[in-house]
């Protein structure tokens, strides 16, 4: 065989190795529980005390976005209906620096790093504003959930036919004001209830879990399933009731999920093949499994920041150890903690 064509023949086959590579599966029993401690995911962690002038406790955190150097935090009050009102804009002190955006119901909100912008996502437009809370442009909205990875921004929108939920992952260019949808999904149960996907950036990719089949995404030239989550058939999960977030950092891969009324978590490394299943413990917060071992008392929930391998809790601030905290800022209702995972 020639071999120049042996060549083009095991360059064809190197180019689409990748392709051909069949999601990694991962079996779950619900029934065992283990447990896992923040030292063992976390490298190391930052906490920003929030003053309690103005995260109160009427005010509930619904999203925190990090920048080098601001900390941004969207809310909604407890008497709202509304996912999320407007945006917080601290220091990495925990120093306030003012509000960005007016009282609106948003449906999500992101950071463009390259224009160094934050976007509020409303159900007709994009409204983008600097850091110092000003005005810079909109543009028309394309979906509901979005971050922004690799000078793109990414959005999943889901729309119900009359029999069931069709979800798309499109990114648009904010240069050329263009929408490219990426993939297309269809609620394999067929039900009528609708989710809300969730998304991750590592160090290696973009990922998004659409929650209804049980497997994660990886985002590159195509949208292909990585990680295959098995459980018996008598305990399948429904992940699409309010479930924890799902989503990977770093070597883990965090999957919430709901069994029989109860909620779970599956972390898995990736490294070595090992994986527990936790569930939720007492705690403030509702989603509750890692044990945390760095800061303070109690157990957290890790929840996504828009970076490769940082990862966010909150707190009562009054769990927290007092030599992780400044004396100046202990009046707070509650407190950030920035994790780095492993």
């Amino acid at each position: 065989m020639n071999r120049f064509l042996v060549f083009f023949i095991v360059l064809f086959i190197c180019q689409n190795l990748h392709a051909l590579q069949k999601p990694v599966k991962v079996n779950i029993d619900v029934t065992q529980a283990q447990n896992l401690k923040l030292s063992e995911i976390a490298s190391e962690t930052n906490v920003i005390t929030l003053p309690s002038t103005v995260i109160q406790n009427h005010v509930y955190i619904k999203k925190v976005l990090v920048t080098e150097q601001s900390v941004l935090v969207s809310y909604r009050n407890e008497k709202d209906t509304v996912h999320a009102t407007s945006v917080y804009h601290f220091d990495h002190s925990g120093r306030f620096l003012g509000q960005i955006g007016i009282k609106r119901a948003m449906l999500d909100v992101f950071y463009n790093s390259e224009e160094q912008t934050i976007g509020l996502a409303y159900s007709n437009k994009i409204s983008f504003y600097n850091l110092e809370g000003n005005f810079v442009k909109s543009l028309p909205a394309f979906a509901k959930k979005h971050l922004f990875y690799q000078g793109k921004i990414w959005g999943t929108d889901w729309t119900f036919n009359g029999t069931y939920w069709k979800y798309t992952l499109s990114s648009l260019d904010p240069q050329k004001n263009e929408v490219t949808q990426v993939h297309e999904f269809e609620d394999p149960i067929k039900e009528i209830i609708g989710i809300r996907p969730d998304f991750s950036i590592n160090k290696d990719g973009l990922y998004v879990s659409y929650r209804l089949d049980h497997k994660i995404y990886k985002v590159g030239n195509k949208v292909k399933a990585v990680f295959d989550l098995k459980f018996k058939t008598r305990d399948r999960p429904r992940d699409r009731y309010l479930g924890p977030y799902q989503f990977v950092l770093g070597r883990w891969l965090f999957y919430g999920y709901k069994w029989r009324n109860k909620y779970g978590a599956l972390v898995y490394d990736t490294n070595t093949g090992q994986s527990r299943n936790l569930q939720t413990q007492p705690n403030e917060h509702i989603f509750s499994f890692v044990e945390d071992d760095l800061v303070g008392d109690g157990y957290v929930e890790p929840k996504p920041l828009n970076q490769a391998n940082r990862f966010y809790f909150i707190k009562d601030t009054k769990s927290i150890s007092s030599h992780k905290i400044k004396r100046q800022t202990i009046d707070s209702t509650a407190t950030l903690i920035i994790a780095t995972s492993k």
